[in-house]
C-alpha cells in the first residue's frame, strides 16, 4: 500500500481506538512521523510499499505518541532534560533547553516494545 493511502489507514484505526481525539491536525502530523519513523527503521526506499498489516501495529504506537504529544501540549511547564543528580547533596541540575519528545527518542522507545514485531519486516540494504 503506498504511503498516502497507508497514512490514512492509520489515521482511520487510531481514531478506532483512541475515542478522545480532539486534534485532527496533531493525530495527521504525529501518523506521519511515526510513518516515516517506522520506513527509516524498516529500511524503506521512497519506492517501497507499506504492508497492509502493519497498520493496527503503527496505530498503537501513534495512538500513544499522540497522547504524550497532547500532553506535552497542553502543559504548561516544558519537559526539560535533566543534566545532573547527586543523592547526598539533593541537588538536580537541569538542562537549558525543553525536550523534544519525537526528535529525542530513540527507536526502542518510540515503538514501545513493537520493535520485536517490526524487526522481520526490516529490510536488508547492501552497499555497493
Amino acid at each position: 500500500m503506498d504511503s498516502e493511502l497507508f497514512v490514512n489507514e492509520v489515521i482511520a484505526q487510531v481514531k478506532v481506538i483512541n475515542r478522545t481525539l480532539n486534534d485532527d491536525e496533531l493525530l495527521r502530523f504525529v501518523v506521519e512521523e511515526v510513518v516515516e519513523r517506522t520506513a527509516l527503521y524498516l529500511r524503506y526506499s521512497d519506492d517501497d510499499k507499506f504492508d497492509a498489516r502493519l497498520t493496527r501495529v503503527l496505530a498503537r504506537v501513534a495512538s500513544s505518541i499522540f497522547n504524550k504529544t497532547n500532553r506535552n501540549l497542553e502543559n504548561v511547564e516544558p519537559d526539560i532534560e535533566i543534566r545532573s543528580i547527586s543523592d547526598n547533596g539533593q541537588s538536580v541540575t537541569f538542562g537549558n533547553t525543553t525536550r523534544n519528545y519525537l526528535a529525542t527518542v530513540d527507536d526502542s522507545e518510540l515503538f514501545e516494545g513493537f520493535t520485536a514485531l517490526l524487526r522481520p519486516y526490516r529490510r536488508i540494504r547492501g552497499i555497493s
